[in-house]
């Protein structure tokens, strides 16, 4: 399992010229309706995720080609993968196992994700709550509309280490 993270502030024009190159027509079409700030962190996380893939499967970012499940999680052959964004950091983790990872800026906690999940926790430590909840469902690929029946049995979480002001988790399937 590789889990890396990228500032979008910091990619080059070429590099994001030639990840822009790498999308398929779907995802294209996709990232075409985002606003601005959201474009560039859907393609870096699409490049990161390619570049990282790639290197795992032994093929060129091209090749790679994705398929989404039902609930649209990203599918690939031969490897399993997980993309999240926040702030200016995009985070990705490739792994021979199904994995989730998500990523979250600390900052003030909205009242209607505070009220979700019926906490008055700080700021820092429900965002490591949140966190931990999207990767498990990223990683069975369930929506967070079932939340409240997702459990952790099968899910190992993993210690990573977030850039400064950022929280992350991921977990794989046991």
């Amino acid at each position: 399992m590789e889990v890396r993270f990228l500032d979008v502030r910091t990619v080059p024009p070429e590099t994001l010229a030639r990840w822009e190159q790498w999308l398929d027509e779907e995802k294209r079409q996709r990232i075409d309706r985002l606003r601005a700030d959201k474009r560039l962190l859907s393609l870096c996380g699409d490049g990161l995720a390619r570049e990282m893939l790639a290197q795992m499967l032994g093929c060129t970012p091209v090749e790679i080609r994705f398929a989404y499940s039902e609930t649209g999680k990203p599918l690939t052959d031969g490897a399993f993968f997980s993309v999240s964004h926040s702030g200016d950091l995009v985070a990705c983790v490739v792994s021979e196992r199904a994995v989730g990872l998500d990523l979250e800026k600390i900052r003030p906690v909205p009242a209607r994700l505070a009220c979700a999940l019926d906490c008055e926790e700080a700021a820092e430590d429900f965002w490591r709550r949140w966190t931990r909840l999207e990767a498990a469902l990223k990683c069975r690929g369930e929506t967070l509309g079932t939340w409240k029946h997702s459990r952790e049995e099968g899910l190992c979480f993993l210690a990573v280490d977030a850039p400064e002001g950022y929280v992350v988790s991921v977990c794989e399937k046991e």
